[in-house]
């Protein structure tokens, strides 16, 4: 059976925030994440806070009926509250992306991934980096920024092949670690 890809808006994701949290509990209750039934509660009130963020998508990978992998973000403006979280500690000195332009990690309007994650079964199959591709093509702010967990040696690995560079590190939730804060410069 082939997978599909479908994306979603504020709206129409409504329908599947079951099969999104129960894949969220699977897969956050691996390591490094050792996640439970308190974060997936946490995780349920992040995703109807970031359901109203500007320019909100999700895009889902299906397997029929079986939600195998998502990811979903939004844009970061300015002013958001955010980007406290975001960048707690910049990584010092400055990011130099392709063409040889200078950024700091500064606030400006970025687009954010909040989650991307694929069920276990499903890894190394391309699911991840379908996600990825789709929710970045689809962008116009010019760059991306995610926290990736220090020891999630594959999301890392992958990371670094597309193109992501650590510019600081953050806190994804209260009561968290420190995760490292990751940029892709799409322009």
């Amino acid at each position: 059976m082939a997978d599909s890809l479908r994306t979603y808006d504020r709206e129409a994701v409504g329908e599947i925030v079951p099969a999104l949290t129960e894949l969220y509990a699977e897969v956050y209750a691996e390591p490094p994440y050792h996640e439970g039934a308190e974060q997936v509660r946490d995780f349920q009130v992040r995703f109807a806070e970031h359901r109203g963020e500007p320019a909100f998508r999700l895009a889902a990978v299906w397997q029929g009926e079986l939600l195998i992998g998502y990811l979903y973000g939004f844009r970061l403006e300015v002013d958001s509250p955010l980007w406290d979280d975001l960048l707690i500690r910049p990584a010092g000195g400055l990011v130099r992306p392709a063409g040889g332009r200078t950024d700091p990690p500064a606030r400006q309007p970025t687009a954010y991934v909040s989650e991307l994650l694929v069920r276990a079964g499903s890894r190394r199959r391309g699911v991840a980096r379908r996600l990825h591709d789709t929710f970045v093509a689809e962008r116009r702010e010019g760059r991306v920024a995610l926290l990736a967990h220090p020891k999630a040696g594959p999301a890392q690995a992958a990371y670094s092949a597309w193109g992501w560079k650590r510019v600081g590190y953050g806190r994804p939730f209260p009561g968290a670690g420190e995760y490292d804060t990751l940029m892709l410069f799409l322009s």
